[in-house]
């Protein structure tokens, strides 16, 4: 595969690309004229996933200020007032990275639509290769918006008005997009996933890129989190049974960090020593760090939920010893390892969370199997059934299993928030989502509402 570099020709495609939903800027990239400048399919989807990589959304900031929030993570930093927010888990509007987020994940939105908006017009490209583009595109719009829904939306009511701005087509800076409804931006995702699954077969691109395999197990989330448990099942069970997918021994469980694109992966962004993520720097930086030199740190109660789980290998992916003083209580992430390079990986989709979809959706009687498999892969006993024998006690046990394989992936608060258990466990007056960046309140002039409580 192509690892997705920022080449010469990007520094004009993802200008070409770059309009963020609602923003106030001071350019305007829309102000390249298409005739004056000759952008072929190809660049434009290499800009497509480039997007996705800004270190603002999958290059790191968006999974890692998602964990920094719930009880899996505490952040650090120097004199960084909006970092201090996500820490005390008292964000305001006027928060600095939750603002770059959002304009992160809609110019990927904004880019998968420049795509759709050419594709069918594109010359010189097979069918084959302009089906699966259109496809990839689909995809990438989908889980854009599904992104911006766990972070800004009301995700786990599909009654609920405050879902987000769901943009289908190139948007000007003159252009206003309201909240859609819940379930108004659901069945817009799901529709996209939909169509991208008739369009992607698993030999149409190189490994890393989007495939069939990867849209189903996207869909297999989606439903999961629209309480969807059959197509959740239906769309995690597509996956499971390609037998792509293995686990490490438990004894080699880091090399799924360690490794690039591993039996284990089912989807990850690829980064190299040119075009490096951020999430080294954000969680270990170098062996003797101070606390000050490191964002986000695995929190004590992380530290404290291990110490329960006898012979968990996972434990191993965070370190609460090895650290200077000024870390402590806090530890550090092993999973972003690499501090030469830097090029870790996004982990967007594994293997052990499409189990544990599996798991959950089934329920306690049918899904014990899955649940167990992947748990005995990480070194424990089996769990019996009488361990978990009521709805409750399956829900912690799937719970727990998600913190301990997911910690620091960006999947925690939105777990927390999906299933009711927000102010819980994360203290009395924590809302479920994040508050829509104020620029974007004043960018709309009252078109897009803020979620109470901000």
């Amino acid at each position: 595969m192509k690892s997705f570099k920022i080449y010469t020709i990007l520094s004009i495609v993802m200008l070409f690309l770059g309009a963020s939903c609602n923003v106030l800027d001071q350019e305007n990239p829309s102000d390249i004229i298409e005739s004056e400048v000759s952008i072929s399919m190809e660049a434009l989807r290499v800009g497509m996933y480039s997007s996705l990589q800004s270190r603002d959304y999958y290059g790191g900031n968006y999974p890692l200020t998602a964990d920094g929030f719930s009880d899996n993570g505490a952040t650090g930093g120097f004199n960084f007032p909006a970092l201090d927010e996500v820490g005390a888990r008292a964000i305001t509007p006027s928060n600095q990275i939750i603002e770059k987020i959002w304009v992160a994940v809609y110019k990927s939105i904004n880019a998968a639509n420049n795509v759709l908006t050419r594709i069918d017009n594109a010359k010189d490209l097979d069918e084959k290769t302009m089906k699966s583009i259109k496809g990839e595109a689909l995809f990438v719009r989908a889980l854009s918006h599904f992104d911006a829904l766990r972070m800004w939306g009301a995700h786990w009511d599909q009654g609920s008005a405050f879902g987000i701005p769901v943009v289908n087509k190139p948007q000007g800076f003159t252009e206003i997009v309201g909240r859609s409804s819940v379930a108004g931006t659901y069945a817009a995702i799901l529709a996209d996933l939909k169509s991208a699954e008739a369009l992607i077969t698993d030999d149409s691109n190189g490994k890393g890129y989007i495939t069939h395999t990867v849209v189903n197990a996207l869909s297999a989330r989606v439903y999961l989190y629209a309480n969807d448990n059959a197509k959740a099942v239906e769309y995690a069970n597509k996956v499971i049974d390609t037998k792509k997918y293995v686990f490490f021994n438990p004894s080699d469980f880091l090399v799924t960090y360690t490794g690039r694109q591993t039996r284990e992966s089912v989807f990850e962004l690829i980064f190299d020593a040119q075009n490096q993520s951020i999430y080294n720097f954000a969680t270990y930086s170098r062996p003797d760090a101070f606390r000050t030199e490191i964002s986000y740190f695995a929190s004590s109660d992380l530290d404290t939920f291990f110490m329960s789980r006898k012979n968990d290998v996972r434990a191993e992916s965070v370190n609460f010893k090895d650290n200077d003083a000024s870390i402590s209580p806090d530890g550090r992430s092993e999973k972003y390892r690499g501090e030469k390079l830097r090029d870790n990986p996004a982990y967007i989709i594994r293997y052990a969370e499409i189990l544990l979809i599996a798991a959950e959706a089934k329920g306690k009687t049918a899904g014990l199997a899955d649940l167990n498999t992947l748990h005995t892969a990480r070194g424990m006993a089996a769990i019996k059934a009488s361990d978990v024998s009521t709805d409750a006690a399956y829900t912690a046990a799937i719970q727990d299993e998600r913190r301990a394989e997911l910690n620091m992936e960006g999947h925690r608060y939105f777990d927390l928030a999906r299933i009711g258990q927000v102010e819980t466990v994360l203290g009395i007056g924590v809302l479920p989502v994040f508050p829509i960046p104020f620029r974007e309140l004043t960018a709309t002039k009252g078109a897009i509402k803020q979620y109470p409580g901000y």
